[in-house]
């Protein structure tokens, strides 16, 4: 498994607690600490399994707070909260875990479709230090970037004044600098 197989944050249903199988974990468990015991563990088999990207066994699981209480885990597999081997029901975790994956696929590749474009677009630079423009297209040509770029010339005519004397040059002089009061 790649750092990369699970997620930060799971897809979690915000009826949880009013699905069927709660519902009936309730009935086989109806004093409030089982079922919050019970329900903690499920909880916990359900984040580490999508933080490491595939099922894992409540015993994995389990923080190191609390207890795997072999009564409860058997309450959760007898109304199929857990399987047999006490992980998520595989149906279940493919309905959730597979759509965010793919969600996921797709915006990877969109991200390294969109950085291979502009990563195509920039200037290489050879080993003595010289750009060479890259290549360009009929969507978007070729613009260097220097001081004759129309940024640079509207920044240029901003710090000029009415007058059209003063530049930054002016302006960066040691008495403007001093007035400023910083040094030189």
């Amino acid at each position: 498994m790649s750092r990369d197989d699970g997620f930060d944050v799971a897809d979690v249903c915000t009826t949880l607690y009013e699905d069927p199988k709660v519902k009936a974990l309730w009935r086989t468990l109806p004093e409030q600490g089982h079922m919050s015991h019970a329900l903690a563990l499920h909880m916990a088999t359900l984040l580490a399994s999508w933080r490491h990207g595939c099922r894992v066994t409540v015993y994995e699981a389990v923080p190191v707070w609390l207890v795997p209480d072999t009564e409860l885990i058997a309450a959760l597999q007898s109304v199929r909260l857990l399987d047999r081997a006490g992980k998520l029901p595989a149906r279940s975790w493919r309905g959730w875990y597979d759509p965010a994956a793919e969600r996921r696929d797709l915006l990877r590749n969109r991200w390294r479709r969109a950085n291979a474009k502009r990563t195509a677009r920039l200037p290489r630079v050879d080993s003595a230090g010289t750009a060479t423009p890259g290549p360009s297209g009929p969507d978007r040509p070729y613009r260097p970037i220097g001081p004759s770029s129309s940024g640079a010339r509207a920044r240029e005519e901003t710090l000029q004044g009415k007058n059209g004397r003063t530049t930054l040059a002016d302006l960066v002089t040691p008495e403007a600098l001093a007035a400023a009061g910083r040094k030189p």
